[in-house]
């Protein structure tokens, strides 16, 4: 297979990282013959063992930013359920279809491609910011499979729905359609019934050389790779973390991204204060929450608020916060996840959430041994897709509820060892089904199996 990112190796995002284990584990594998990503304003391809090299550069900057405003704030709120935050214009969505006929050009157009068409190369595409490349790379005689990393919604707004039709349509001219959970499957399926009922009944029919499968199957983590790195790490403790030595430390990890909960999470910081005052001289929260999509109003605006209650928690309840706010390398980001005494996972709304997945891997129990503790529990929203993984084996929290939040907190460090333990046994049984190795086995025999009369039945999982 070729697969196709918006994000390439060593990029913001546990997406990038999961892609960059696929390639160092598969990439002299028969079934993963390139990858193709952007950098910059410059499309980018790796084959095999050779070094990466530029298949098209200098991409104008208009579309570049068309399709970064078009992305970023129409598709993205959208698709989280919150149309009201959505900002749509036409130039824009003009500038996304640019994009995505670009990459495709460059991908298909070439006369060095014709080899790769010839041995049926499948297309790998991931996610929302190419949603457009299935429909053209069928115009060009190849087949795709397309996996979308975001939600899809249970509800639409009626002036969204024009531009939401044409990238539905655009998908389901892919062979195969991936979800990470049975909700947005559904959720995407509704919507197909609804608005493009021409195509719906045969969608469902299962009729698989005319029509997509729509698949449900959550995307892994590298297992082995976050529990080695948190044993191997030894007890590395980031130096903004020194003087809070002795305390016990919650950990949240984010993106500074209004879809994530952070906002609310820092209230309930001060509720759990104003509740368990005693508990609180001896907790710290330690937020990892880095800046995102700068110089798009949306997200600066909830970069500042943010460093507003920042400094509010500095003047009312000194110390109860450490706010990382620059980014952490994985190695060290598994030694912190390794010392954490519980994790916060509390998006209001997130497609999947490898944060979670990483948490309960670096807390291993033949890694807790060197700290002579039972692993750490995880208090994790509903709103995160990983919730239908590790939902009821962690403990659930409503996000917008500070109270609930903070009594969640208490409840989580005052647990006893041997319902850690139990809890987070079955937290890796759970993730040992759906490994990154698996997710993408599954994919590449759903692409071996696309010219015979066996397929997954849609939807499956």
């Amino acid at each position: 297979m070729h697969l196709v990112t918006y994000r390439g190796p060593s990029m913001a995002g546990g997406v990038s990282g999961a892609f960059s284990s696929l390639w160092q584990n598969f990439a002299q594998a028969q079934d993963f013959n390139a990858w193709t990503y952007l950098v910059d304003d410059e499309v980018v391809e790796m084959r095999k063992a050779d070094d990466a090299k530029a298949l098209l550069g200098c991409i104008p900057a208009e579309i570049l930013d068309g399709h970064y405003r078009f992305c970023n704030l129409f598709i993205w709120p959208v698709m989280h359920d919150m149309g009201q935050r959505a900002h749509y214009a036409a130039s824009d969505r003009t500038a996304f279809r640019s994009f995505n006929r670009l990459i495709a050009d460059c991908l298909f157009r070439k006369g060095f491609r014709k080899k790769f068409a010839q041995e049926r190369e499948m297309q790998f595409v991931q996610d929302y910011q190419l949603a457009l490349l299935p429909a053209l790379a069928q115009d060009y005689g190849f087949n795709s499979t397309l996996f979308w990393h975001i939600p899809w919604p249970k509800e639409v707004q009626t002036l969204h729905v024009p531009p939401l039709v044409e990238i539905a349509t655009a998908l389901l001219a892919a062979d195969t359609i991936g979800f990470h959970t049975q909700e947005y499957a559904h959720n995407f399926l509704q919507f197909v019934d609804k608005y493009i009922p021409e195509r719906s009944v045969n969608l469902r029919s299962g009729k698989w050389r005319s029509f997509p499968a729509v698949v449900a199957r959550p995307l892994g983590i590298d297992n082995s790779g976050w529990q080695n790195a948190a044993i191997s790490g030894g007890n590395f403790m980031h130096p903004a973390l020194e003087h809070v030595k002795g305390k016990k430390i919650v950990l949240s990890v984010d993106r500074a991204d209004y879809t994530k909960g952070v906002s609310e999470r820092m209230q309930m910081i001060s509720t759990f204060a104003e509740r368990y005052p005693d508990l609180s001289q001896n907790v710290v929260f330690v937020q990892i929450c880095t800046r995102t999509r700068a110089g798009l109003p949306a997200f600066d605006d909830y970069w500042e608020r943010l460093e507003f209650r920042e400094q509010q928690l500095a003047t009312r309840k000194n110390d109860l916060l450490v706010w990382l706010k620059d980014p952490i390398d994985p190695a060290q980001l598994a030694l912190l996840y390794k010392r954490a005494d519980a994790m916060l996972v509390t998006p209001l709304r997130d497609g999947l959430n490898l944060t979670a997945k990483e948490f309960v891997l670096s807390q291993a129990p033949h890694a807790m041994t060197l700290q002579g503790k039972a692993p750490a529990p995880l208090l994790l929203s509903p709103g995160a897709g990983v919730f239908n993984e590790l939902g009821r084996y962690s403990i659930a929290v409503d996000p917008i509820d500070d109270i609930d939040m903070a009594d969640s907190v208490a409840y989580a460090l005052g647990m006893d060892d041997r319902e850690k333990t139990n809890r987070h046994h079955r937290c890796v049984a759970a993730m040992s089904k759906h490994t990154l190795t698996d997710w993408w086995n599954y994919f590449a025999a759903i692409n071996n199996f696309r010219n015979r009369d066996i397929r997954p039945s849609s939807v499956s999982t």
